[in-house]
């Protein structure tokens, strides 16, 4: 039995996830010069971004480990 508290993500995770959100913003701009393919590429990018630390956590509570290394979503290219 494992105590939620136990478990937390790592600023360092939700900074990245930050940093990295913030990076691809570009790809939201109303004018960007994407097709709709690429678009809705970079859109479940960014919503696997956002939900990458509640995957983290709950990985953390099945498995009993802290996930040191984390496979992080791949980045559409560009």
């Amino acid at each position: 039995y494992y105590n939620m508290s136990d478990f937390y993500i790592s600023e360092d995770i939700k900074g990245k996830v930050t940093a990295l959100l913030i990076e691809s913003e570009w790809t939201q701009e109303p004018n960007v010069n994407l097709s709709v393919l690429e678009l809705e590429a970079w859109d479940k990018y960014r919503q696997k971004l956002r939900d990458f630390p509640e995957e983290i956590y709950q990985e953390e509570l099945a498995t009993g480990q802290c996930a040191e290394n984390p496979i992080w979503p791949k980045k559409p290219e560009v």
